[in-house]
């Protein structure tokens, strides 16, 4: 599967994209694990709000063009040939 980042996380793990093997399927959440084991404190800090695996407020996860919502994380399965983005949301005034 294909997973990218926004710029800031990018520079920050050192990598913009990268292909993820899965096999059959696999959780959202799952996933999540696999790349803070990968990236660490890099990647730890734009997603998780603490070590429990709280997702941040401002932690945007796309999957295939579809937002996903912080408590839906569990609930998303993915499978080869998916696209998932991680971002995160700006405010300001």
């Amino acid at each position: 599967m294909n997973v990218s980042y926004l710029h800031i996380i990018a520079k920050e793990i050192g990598v913009k994209e990268e292909e993820v093997e899965v096999e059959g399927d696999v959780s959202l959440k799952e996933l999540l694990s696999r790349l803070a084991e990968r990236h660490g404190a890099a990647f730890k800090k734009y997603i998780y709000d603490n070590d429990e695996g709280k997702i941040k407020g401002y932690a945007i996860i796309i999957v295939n063009g579809k937002i996903i919502q912080r408590g839906k994380v569990e609930d998303v399965r993915l499978t080869e040939g998916d696209h998932v983005f991680f971002g995160i949301g700006a405010a300001g005034g």
